[in-house]
């Protein structure tokens, strides 16, 4: 048979011996990666493929997943890693940091070596802020001692987040407050807090950006900074975005500083995304509204009201898509939408729904209309108590899957976790995570997928409690 016959043939099967074949076939034309996430997930997504729990742990202290190539379990407030090993049905340990004291947070950096002549800055990662004023690097494999910082007294530093992630990251210290002392003297602390940045790798000490209420006002109450931009948040429900280049450049704060975008909206809740740029906030005093409005003149999309669900009486979760296709989600107890930005015309843009892509309830949940033999109607009231209820959504990017983790009163015994594809938003898979007895289903719950993996990480009763799934063909022993 000619190749391209084979080629021809293999186009119109689905089965993974058919995608090994032809990543042989296509070797040199497309990334053996790719080609390789694909034969995985249609592994994932395939009939004689199931769940298999492989592991349960529990702790008094916290349990964190970091993903990657192979996943990996952080216990005891993060000093010791795991490593998931799949069908060997266990945890391999790998390491354990140093006794120092109490770790406050974490960061993992682990990017693809692209032939890079420095390999020891490319070695995957995990950065650590320790109570002592300390920061540290350690290899993500051996545990190993990379580099080491002591930072500034004077500061408690408490958090550890991206600036522009596996590039520089932000060291942020915990909000300032005057002594009793101070109280009573009447004095007044103007630093809010303070930011250090750096760059990640190899680990080196940038800027330190004092957060002053004179030169950002006395209403300020909180500070961010991401993606190269500094946040502001006042007392009065105004966010204010700055350069951050500019603000650390800035050596006479008098001179004043120029705001990049500045909003009111409730609790500073304020998502930025979208093509065009777009934001997405709740106004003032209107709790279980969104609106998505235009960032250049903060004019609302056509149809860009989004109410809270009527199923739920909590307050509904609305979001850019993390994989920056400008898509939203709303995400409520009991269901899921997703909507996205369209220009049908010049200048305007409207959200429209997006149909395929939904975790739906019965439309009217609240009560069922039902008919007597003579034709008189009754209405009969259905428990919101017996609707699945969404605990956790999740991406998983490399194989463009997405994984809505769903209770049912029925069967309290298992989680149900349905795989939807993230381009088409066509239901994939529905896979049944077997859970304790004393599980409980309101507690809180994540649940993570990472390549051909399941892990699900709940808090209640006081411990930290993980579950780590497989995926695994039934044929196999």
């Amino acid at each position: 048979m000619r190749i391209a016959d084979r080629r021809a043939r293999l186009r119109s099967e689905h089965s993974v011996v058919a995608g090994i074949i032809k990543r042989q076939l296509d070797a040199d034309r497309v990334s053996p990666y790719r080609l390789g996430l694909k034969i995985l997930r249609n592994y994932l997504i395939n009939d004689a493929t199931e769940v298999q729990k492989v592991n349960e742990q529990s702790s008094p202290k916290a349990i964190s997943f970091v993903g990657g190539v192979t996943g990996r379990l952080l216990f005891d407030n993060f000093k010791t890693c795991f490593l998931s090993c799949g069908r060997s049905r266990g945890l391999h340990r790998l390491f354990e940091l140093p006794e120092q004291g109490k770790i406050e947070d974490v960061l993992v950096y682990e990017v693809p070596n692209y032939g890079s002549s420095d390999l020891s800055n490319q070695e995957p990662s995990i950065i650590t802020l320790w109570t002592k004023c300390q920061l540290s690097r350690y290899h993500l494999l051996s545990g190993t001692l990379l580099e080491s910082e002591t930072l500034p007294a004077g500061a408690k530093f408490m958090h550890l987040s991206w600036n522009n992630i596996h590039d520089t990251f932000v060291v942020r210290s915990s909000l300032s407050s005057p002594s009793s002392l101070e109280r009573r003297a009447g004095i007044r602390r103007n630093v809010l807090l303070t930011f250090l940045l750096f760059q990640v790798a190899p680990m080196r000490f940038l800027k330190r950006l004092d957060v002053d209420k004179k030169t950002f006002g006395s209403t300020l109450t909180d500070a961010q900074i991401q993606h190269d931009m500094l946040l502001m948040m006042h007392s009065n429900g105004y966010v204010r975005i700055y350069s951050l280049n500019e603000v650390m450049e800035q050596r006479k704060p008098s001179q004043g500083l120029s705001v990049l975008f500045e909003i009111r909206c409730e609790k500073h809740e304020l998502q930025i995304g979208g093509f065009p740029w777009h934001c997405i906030i709740t106004p003032t005093r209107q709790r279980g509204v969104f609106h998505v409005l235009d960032l250049r003149d903060r004019k609302m999309a056509v149809n860009g009201a989004l109410l809270n669900s009527s199923t739920s009486l909590e307050d509904d979760k609305v979001y850019f898509h993390p994989d920056e296709s400008g898509r939203i989600f709303q995400v409520s107890l009991h269901e899921l939408k997703m909507f996205r930005l369209v220009k049908p015309r010049p200048g305007v843009v409207r959200v429209e729904s997006i149909p395929g892509f939904s975790v739906a309830t019965p439309s009217s949940p609240s009560q069922q209309e039902t008919y007597t033999s003579s034709g008189r109607r009754v209405m009969r009231r259905v428990s919101l108590e017996a609707l699945p209820e969404i605990i956790h959504l999740d991406y998983e990017d490399e194989l463009e899957l997405i994984a809505v983790a769903e209770y049912r009163s029925e069967d309290p015994h298992h989680v149900l976790v349905t795989l939807f594809d993230n381009v088409t938003g066509c239901r994939l898979k529905e896979c049944a995570l077997l859970v304790p007895h004393d599980w409980d289903p309101y507690g809180k719950h994540d649940v993570i997928i990472n390549m051909d993996q399941m892990v699900l990480i709940s808090q209640f009763q006081s411990k930290f409690h993980v579950q780590v799934f497989q995926l695994a063909c039934k044929e196999l022993p």
